[in-house]
């Protein structure tokens, strides 16, 4: 947690929780919870300790109601910060029809948002809007061998609306298939996204297809493959996976995600070592694009722990690429204590680390990590960093308090979480 002051961060947060209570013989069930979360910042040695901006204090209250194929829930919220208010945080109805989990409608507020996965990355992010702000209607039919087909309408602020339309089909030995259509309209927004999902299995490699089209023309729409589950080489403790990896999108295509960048062409190979009794683990990537070969880029990262209680983990980014960076460490975990160090490089720094760690009882927990750079540039003596945190976890309680200093500055910060049954 770093600051432009000295900040000092209180956090505490209080869970009651009371088991569900039966309301009649009919099988109502009524539960509640409630949360107390306050936090307040504050400069040790400043003119003011803790300012207006600087607290937070809030007590939510969440009621639940459940039969059978229906649910309700309400959580009121009152929160107390540069000013007081009493607001609805989130709500929401579900009903299914009896007997079956395939149809079934429910609205909802702050409970839902637009979504679309893709492979590595979404194709529409969760955070795309504010799930606070959002409020929805949606509707599921199904059944016939396991086909699902959702609706879900949101509405935003401002008279804009998102519609998300879902069909996808089952495992049927061979594959599984989807279709998404999300499209808005409103004064400020017109959006329209198709995507279109397969997986195939070929025995020796599953191919994951994803295609996505923002318009009608050609450069609107993007294809993403990857091949998973191929496996050329297996010994006792583990195995080794290849995965093929080609994406290219059009110059118009338009998501709201990162899966893939517009105009770009990209082929790349993946190696993944997964273990099975040995505790060794790594992958190695590659991204090459053709019309920029100077963007071409590899990953790699491996993990092992050693019968001696080392961990040993190394980390390399970007490299080929016009910025690079790697890190390599080694940790000794012996009893209640463990120490190690590091080193990481980049293209223009370089920077050792250490750590030490110590847990004097179940659930207590000290971590000191320290950090400098051997170069500092004009004789003058390297400036470290370090961190010293001690967390406590056990019985439905936990608490954390960090010292950090970093670029002549020192912030404390605490944080205190109970829960009561």
């Amino acid at each position: 947690m770093r600051v432009r002051r000295c900040e000092l961060v209180l956090i505490l947060l209080m869970a009651v929780a009371s088991p569900p209570d039966s309301l009649d013989p009919g099988g109502w069930v009524f539960s509640q919870r409630a949360v107390f979360a306050a936090e307040a910042l504050c400069t040790p040695g400043g003119d003011s300790w803790v300012g207006a901006g600087d607290r937070l204090m809030e007590l939510s209250e969440t009621l639940e109601l459940e039969s059978g194929r229906i649910g309700a829930s309400l959580t009121v919220t009152a929160r107390d910060a540069d000013s007081s208010e009493i607001f609805l945080r989130s709500g929401g109805v579900e009903a299914g029809w009896p007997g079956t989990p395939w149809i079934g409608a429910g609205v909802s507020r702050s409970l839902r948002a637009p979504f679309v996965p893709g492979l590595r990355d979404p194709l529409i992010e969760h955070g795309w809007v504010d799930i606070d702000s959002v409020s929805s209607i949606h509707g599921r039919l199904g059944g016939l061998l396991g086909t699902t087909l959702d609706f879900t309408e949101h509405f935003l602020p401002g008279a804009d609306t998102i519609c998300v339309f879902e069909a996808s089909s089952p495992w049927l030995g061979f594959g599984s298939f989807g279709y998404t259509r999300i499209w808005s309209a409103g004064a400020d927004s017109a959006f329209d996204l198709d995507t279109y999902e397969a997986r195939v299995d070929l025995r020796m490699i599953e191919p994951w297809i994803v295609l996505a089209r923002s318009g009608s023309g050609a450069d609107s729409t993007a294809l993403v493959v990857e091949g998973a589950g191929y496996s050329p080489l297996g010994w006792g403790g583990g195995r080794l996976e290849l995965v093929p990896v080609f994406t290219w999108a059009g110059d118009s295509i338009e998501v709201p995600g990162k899966a893939f960048p517009p105009g770009r062409t990209t082929v790349g190979l993946d190696a993944v070592v997964r273990p099975l009794t040995s505790a060794l683990s790594g992958m190695a990537g590659c991204r090459y694009d053709p019309a920029d070969p100077g963007a071409a880029r590899g990953r790699a990262s491996v993990d092992l722990v050693s019968e001696g209680g080392f961990h040993h983990s190394l980390l390399a980014t970007g490299i080929g690429g016009r910025s690079w960076q790697c890190s390599l460490e080694s940790v000794l975990h012996a009893g209640r204590t463990s120490m190690g160090g590091g080193l990481e490089l980049m293209q223009d720094s370089v920077r050792i680390t250490g750590t030490a760690g110590y847990s004097p009882l179940p659930g207590v927990h000290a971590l000191l990590d320290i950090s400098a750079s051997p170069e500092a540039g004009g004789g003058a003596l390297p400036q470290p960093a370090c961190s010293l945190g001690v967390a406590y976890c056990r019985q439905g309680a936990r608490a954390l308090i960090v010292l950090e200093r970093s670029g002549g500055v020192t912030t404390v910060g605490a944080s205190l979480c109970a829960v009561f049954p």
